[in-house]
This record gives C-alpha cells, sequence and structure tokens, in this order.
C-alpha cells in the first residue's frame, strides 16, 4: 500500500488523523465538518468517512435522537 497506515485521500488522511487524536470520545459529523472550519461540503466528507469506513480504518456508532441520529466516528486503531 503506497499510503502505508493513511487513507490514501488528502480529506480522509486528515479525519482519520483527528479520529486517532480521540479514540475514546469519537467525533461528531459537526466536529469533522470543524476540522476544515466548515469550508467543505457534506458530499466531501460523506465520501471521505465511507472510504474509512469501507477500508476499516473508522467506524460509526449511531444514536437515536429526537430529530436525524447523532453520528459519532471512532478510529478502528491508533496510529502505528
Amino acid at each position: 500500500e503506497i499510503f502505508g497506515d493513511m487513507a490514501g485521500k488528502p480529506v480522509a488522511d486528515r479525519i482519520l488523523d483527528a479520529l486517532r487524536a480521540d479514540t475514546e470520545r469519537g467525533l461528531s459529523r459537526t466536529q469533522v465538518s470543524g476540522i476544515f472550519d466548515r469550508h467543505l461540503s457534506a458530499t466531501v466528507i460523506e465520501a471521505a468517512l465511507n472510504e474509512l469506513e469501507a477500508s476499516s480504518k473508522a467506524r460509526c456508532e449511531s444514536t437515536k435522537t429526537s430529530g436525524r441520529p447523532r453520528e459519532v466516528w471512532y478510529a478502528t486503531e491508533i496510529a502505528k
């Protein structure tokens, strides 16, 4: 794998770094958006999170709320 332990794309890599920095609490979608000062579209963030999940580098826990479910994302392993 060319990128070793990284996801391979800049957006996914930054998200993964942030998730690894907070492995206990994880990050909500809002917090993930905040990594990029809310300058990235939800579509770009969604694609990066899907990529991380598909490659088993991150996982999502969804919690029911009165509105849409709250998603919290976690790194599946700490950086090597």
